[in-house]
């Protein structure tokens, strides 16, 4: 049998490249399964180890034994008039529940094995009896799953596609997979089934379905070793190396989706900054029909709320005119999928903004849970608008011919602008709205739920701002680099720099050519420079007695922060027990802030910016020495020179002083790392009153000294 060498295959030495770069070995599974019979015990122990952890599945998790359901007793509850609404709108028609991908970046969670499956007979007879209705409207055979993973005794997804393409020829289907383990060879069998078509179209009559294979670091060496078999097999059918590169530059696309590359959605949502990391792969709206479920699916914001960035809706038998949405996707308004056509279509159509949730005859959407409806709605806007900004910042780099790119681009522009002015007037009034029911206090609304909207309104509200300076902008005529170096510098904007959104609106609108220039380059590090040189107006003053709530909100997140060690046995609870009742916190600090307020020793400072109390420094004078007894910053805010401005603050007042003194909590390194920064020296570990926890645990302190008499301020 002809063997395929790697430098011959371009897709093969770009996946062995990937594969190098995490210092992984090659798989070779037949030798791997050769030494799983070596008279060598240990030999083939390895062997049938790293079978079960990269390639074999587990019986338990194939779909052949998962539950099988007959997609039309599944349908036989809904009218016929839902069933025609539901394929009208359908996005896929999905195939298994559960997934063997075992994918980290998957926005529906990692699952372990195919927890149920159409059976293919039912499918048969649906297809058979309803081909008229399905020709009304593409749709996918996969969704939150994997098209190889689908299995129903001898029968496979290359089945089904067969099935879907005899009495669907038309309809469009596309291919995402991370070739799933026990999917290996149904993978082999579609792509050799592929290449047919693609080797001679003509007689065939056959679409080249496109496929999209997902790399990470749990698939990599399965992927290569598949596409190597693959490929051998393909010569061993006759075809020549060159056919087999032409079929897999034409067929094949690889996206990396490793570390670095990760959107924080799904189960990774702890790692997003959510005020700008919003983006998700989810790309539609409509419905999904699966093994277990019958959905309706609209897009929206990823947040800690809706991981996925995708709402679902359990579709209930009579409900359904009142709960399918008209099926959207995304690339038609806020994607450039196909280059200068994607902006040429989307110009002429006006589809620069996604629109707000419609129901299948066009009306708004509306879910009957009141705080549910706001959530839906204000999420949906908030990635609309992301989207806008990230359309604004890719136009500079998106390829296209001619000689009137420019003047097509600002077409676009434009457009875009116009669309913005419309829609504000449906956000604005969506943020009264909202507002209004949170200014009514029902008394019906947890605090949870009251949150939720509060951050559902701030989140949009950050984004229209962002947009509507863009917009002003393009109302200006500026140049098309430059409105895309500002969307660039604007979507850097999130939870750790929002305060400085005002400072950075004004900058990015007084920015000279140098800044231009340096900006155009779209460089992460120019940009996240170009934030960070924005001023923040910090004001600092001496605290008041009403000062107290915040100073106790502050101080309470910086002990929290400061404390909690695993270690040392610190839980959160031990940490809040240690403080005390927040309430009498509050009044003993807001008395003590009233009569020590004509105390010259003393010195209470906070730092205010964005609206909101950031930190607070608390020192007193004793003989000609300064202690310093608490200095926190919200770790929100951390890094960003609040803890120095008051502490160079505090030194200042009290020229006096021979020596600034603090004791530190001997883990906290970065605090100790502040105040050596700031001139302090060790000088030897200490204890203190704060350093005793409860339960007779003892906190370690370290003793730091400032001679600031000697050392001018920094």
């Amino acid at each position: 049998m002809p063997q395929a060498e790697t430098n011959d295959y371009p897709l093969l030495e770009s996946l062995q490249s990937q594969r190098e770069s995490l210092s992984f070995e090659p798989l070779n599974i037949d030798l791997l399964q050769a030494q799983t019979g070596s008279i060598d015990s240990n030999l083939a122990a390895k062997a049938q180890r790293t079978l079960r952890a990269k390639w074999d599945l587990r019986v338990e998790q194939d779909a052949r034994n998962a539950e099988s359901i007959d997609i039309n007793q599944q349908l036989a509850q809904f009218s016929e008039k839902e069933v025609a609404l539901m394929f009208k709108n359908l996005v896929s028609l999905q195939l298994t529940d559960g997934c063997n991908g075992n994918c980290p970046f998957c926005m529906f969670g990692l699952k372990s094995g195919v927890t149920a499956k159409y059976s293919f007979e039912s499918l048969q007879k649906l297809f058979q009896e309803r081909v008229d209705l399905m020709k009304q409207n593409s749709f996918l055979l996969y969704w939150d799953s994997d098209p190889f993973d689908y299995r129903d005794g001898e029968y496979s997804f290359v089945d089904v596609y067969k099935l879907y393409e005899g009495l669907l020829p038309d309809n469009y289907h596309y291919i995402s997979t991370a070739i799933p383990r026990g999917g290996e060879d149904d993978f082999i069998n579609f792509m050799t089934y592929m290449i047919d078509a693609h080797h001679d179209t003509q007689n065939t009559g056959r679409r080249i379905v496109p496929v999209r294979i997902s790399l990470t670091e749990q698939n990599i060496q399965r992927v290569e070793a598949t596409l190597k078999q693959l490929t051998d097999a393909l010569l061993k059918k006759g075809y020549k190396a060159e056919e087999i590169n032409a079929f897999y530059g034409s067929i094949i696309a690889t996206v990396g989706r490793f570390d670095n590359y990760l959107l924080p959605i799904g189960p990774l949502i702890k790692k997003a900054d959510d005020l700008k990391d919003m983006r998700s792969t989810t790309c539609r709206d409509g419905v999904v029909l699966s093994p277990k479920t019958s959905q309706a699916i609209m897009m929206t914001a990823a947040t800690i709320y809706e991981p996925s960035g995708q709402i679902n809706i359990d579709l209930r038998p009579g409900l359904l005119l009142q709960q399918i949405p008209a099926k959207m996707r995304e690339e038609h308004y806020a994607t450039f999928s196909f280059g200068e056509d994607s902006l040429r279509f989307r110009t002429e159509q006006r589809h620069t903004m996604i629109p707000p949730v419609r129901l299948w005859d066009g009306t708004e959407y509306t879910i009957p849970d009141a705080i549910a409806d706001m959530t839906m709605k204000l999420g949906r806007e908030a990635a609309a608008l992301t989207r806008v900004i990230s359309n604004i910042s890719r136009l500079t780099v998106l390829k296209m011919k001619g000689t009137d790119t420019l003047a097509q681009k600002a077409a676009f522009l434009r457009v875009s602008a116009e669309v913005f002015r419309e829609r504000q007037r449906y956000i604005n009034d969506l943020l009264a709205s909202v507002e209004a029911f949170l200014n009514g206090k029902d008394p019906s609304v947890s605090n949870d739920e009251r949150e939720k909207l509060e951050y559902y309104v701030l989140l949009t509200k950050i984004h229209v701002e962002k947009v509507n300076f863009l917009v002003s902008q393009i109302e200006r005529n500026r140049a098309v680099h430059i409105l895309s170096s500002m969307a660039s510098v604007l979507a850097n904007i999130g939870r750790e720099n929002i305060h400085l959104l005002p400072n950075v609106l004004i900058k990015l609108n007084q920015m000279d050519d140098a800044q231009e220039v340096a900006l155009h380059q779209f460089d992460s590090e120019v940009i996240k420079k170009f934030v960070e040189s924005v001023e923040s107006p910090i004001d600092i003053r001496k605290a008041q007695k009403h000062h107290a709530e915040e100073i106790v909100r502050v101080l309470l997140t910086g002990w929290l922060y400061a404390y909690s060690n695993n270690e040392h046995r610190i839980s959160e609870s031990v940490v809040r027990q240690k403080f005390g009742d927040v309430s009498a916190k509050i009044a003993t600090i807001g008395k003590y802030l009233d009569s020590s307020k004509d105390d010259p020793r003393t010195t209470y400072l906070i730092a205010s910016g964005s609206g909101k109390l950031l930190g607070f420094i608390y020192a007193t004078m004793s003989e000609d020495k300064l202690y310093v007894h608490a200095l926190y910053v919200d770790p929100e805010y951390h890094r960003k020179g609040i803890g120095k401005l008051l502490l160079n603050e505090a030194i200042d007042l009290h020229p006096e002083a021979s020596q600034s003194v603090v004791d530190v909590v001997a883990y906290n390194k970065q605090a100790i790392e502040f105040y050596l920064a700031s001139g302090f020296s060790m000088n030897g570990p200490s204890h203190t009153s704060f350093g005793d926890f409860p339960g007779g645990i003892t906190v370690p302190e370290v003793h730091m000294v400032k001679n600031t008499r000697e050392i001018s301020k920094i």
